[in-house]
């Protein structure tokens, strides 16, 4: 049975629905401790009790402001703000809004990208695509508590209870297992096919097997096009949020404007609560400065540990991200971008003859919320400057745009710049601060330093080398006569000696050694016999000359 008759198309919350009256997430009423508020306009006319109007004509809608409960748009389901994270500023923000029933906990695929199909459970927040529905999931089928709340059921969704801790608050609170309710106590966290008959005896439809448990890592679960831009990013040298983010990041972050972005952004990496706190904007701000210097010291995944062990990091912070990116509004992913700088990549073809240039541009307001989201995961979960640019340049890639979004890659750059280099103009390019620039030269290797060769000059040749041979046969013979002291010379070798010499030399005898030696005209003494065209002057300044005493 329905609360009323419910009509035919799309159904709208508030109008066609009522809501639950206790939180999906903590199962308690109101928080303000007031009377309950009626969320629905009944079909015969009943009264509307609701404080906020929606602008599709008048139906009602619960915001969730004060402590009430927040209902979704598109399903009974309630929640208070503070257990799903969402500050009352955002609750009047959104036009329509999904609760977390309506994309997987996992992978944050909505239902269309999922194969059409969501497993969303009775009692809990959590919803799972068929790749990654729990091996202890309890099959329902339809939720006969949302149907009595006037809600059809829809044909992208199946009710189960994930876990055996939801069977067992199921139980508690009272609730049917729908189908499956004869079996819950036979199949909690066994496996396999359970079929059972109903009370009067006839066999009712199989009960939905437990499917098996999904023993794959989190690297395995990725899609191929995130799998493949986390290998890239792996590959290259850590570094931190603050040093890849575009130019400027700390200047941005430590504007008072963008103090909201800046805490949502630290919930996202550490898991806090700020944008839930209490604190006044004063309080907030003082402590932004150490807030921004710590999220510019965010690295992402830990590369220092196993090639596996830092693979399944960032694939579960990546999915785990684009989990929680998908559920913000547009404005709040909008602004996450251009808080870190995510950017897109074209290329613009030039005028008759020219090559195409590159640009790169802020995504701005024309990116779709998903897309825009698995770049800002990519980013966070392994920061590099490539991994914030989404390529858009034609032909970047020989697959398709719909072949490349199956894949779960809406455009990494990092998967396509092994493939189509950066080229503007014919130069080649990097991005460097959110910029193309040309990449600096490599410095010339070192040359080594050659010394010349010198030959070595040949000895001078005595123009009286047949007279010095002479002189020193003698020299010899006199050493070896007197057992190897050297004789004084002999006046008949003096006068030997002396012929031949040029006009004024003489030869005279050492006393202190008996060497002979040569005079020159003015005085000047050599042990070098001097050249016959050779003036006494240069032949006295000879190096060997050397003056003996007299």
């Amino acid at each position: 049975p329905s609360a009323f008759n419910r009509p035919t198309g799309r159904q709208v919350a508030g109008r066609d629905f009522l809501h639950e009256e206790r939180c999906l997430v903590c199962w308690k009423g109101p928080l303000g401790g007031g009377k309950r508020a009626k969320v629905c306009k009944e079909a015969k006319g009943g009264k509307e009790a609701s404080s906020s109007k929606d602008a599709g004509g008048g139906s009602q809608r619960k915001l969730g402001l004060h402590g009430e409960l927040r209902g979704c748009d598109l399903c009974p389901a309630a929640f208070h703000l503070r257990c799903i994270g969402m500050a009352e500023e955002d609750a009047t923000a959104w036009g329509i809004w999904a609760c977390p029933h309506h994309s997987c906990s996992t992978c944050g695929r909505k239902a269309a990208a999922a194969g059409g199909l969501l497993f969303r459970c009775a009692v809990c927040p959590q919803a799972f695509c068929e790749d990654h529905l729990p091996a202890e999931a309890l099959i329902m089928g339809e939720n006969e508590r949302f149907q009595a709340l006037g809600a059809a059921h829809p044909k992208q969704g199946c009710y189960l209870l994930c876990k055996t801790a939801c069977v067992k608050k199921s139980d508690k609170l009272g609730f049917g297992c729908g189908e499956a309710s004869a079996s819950a106590a036979a199949i909690l966290g066994a496996t396999g096919v359970d079929t059972t008959s109903s009370s009067g005896g006839k066999r009712k439809a199989a009960a939905q097997p437990a499917y098996k448990r999904d023993e794959r890592t989190a690297w395995e679960k990725l899609q191929p096009g995130a799998t493949k831009a986390l290998a890239y990013l792996l590959r290259q040298p850590a570094a931190k949020l603050g040093a890849t983010a575009t130019a400027g990041f700390r200047a941005r972050a430590q504007d008072a404007n963008n103090l909201t972005t800046v805490e949502l952004l630290h919930d996202l990496l550490f898991d806090s609560e700020l944008t839930a706190g209490a604190k006044s904007k004063a309080d907030r701000l003082a402590g932004l400065a150490p807030l921004v210097e710590r999220l510019a010291s965010w690295g992402g995944a830990d590369r220092e540990k196993g090639q596996a062990e830092a693979r399944d990091e960032a694939a579960e912070t990546y999915m785990r991200l684009v989990t929680t990116l998908e559920g913000l509004r547009t404005y709040q992913l909008q602004a996450l971008a251009a808080l870190i700088g995510a950017q897109r990549l074209s290329s613009q073809k030039g005028g008759e003859g020219a090559l195409p240039s590159l640009r790169l541009t802020p995504v701005g307001v024309g990116l779709q919320p998903k897309f825009l989201a698995s770049v800002m995961a990519l980013f966070l979960s392994t920061p590099h400057e490539y991994a914030l640019i989404l390529d858009q340049r034609a032909g970047a890639s020989d697959k398709s745009s719909t072949e490349l979004r199956a894949s779960g890659d809406p455009g990494f750059l990092v998967n396509t710049i092994g493939s189509a280099p950066l080229y503007s103009r014919g130069k080649k390019m990097v991005v460097r601060g959110g910029q193309l620039v040309q990449p600096k030269p490599p410095p010339l290797p070192s040359q080594p330093q050659y010394r010349p060769i010198v030959q070595p000059k040949p000895p001078a040749a005595s123009s009286s080398s047949a007279a010095d041979q002479v002189d020193a046969q003698l020299a010899r013979a006199r050493a070896a006569a007197l057992g190897g002291a050297a004789a004084p010379v002999s006046q008949t070798e003096v006068e030997r000696m002396a012929v031949g010499l040029p006009p004024g030399w003489s030869v005279k005898v050492s006393k202190s050694t008996g060497k002979a030696y040569y005079v020159s005209p003015s005085n000047q003494a050599t042990w070098s016999r001097p050249l016959p065209e050779q003036s006494p002057e240069a032949a006295a300044a000879a190096p060997a000359a050397v003056a003996p005493a007299a």
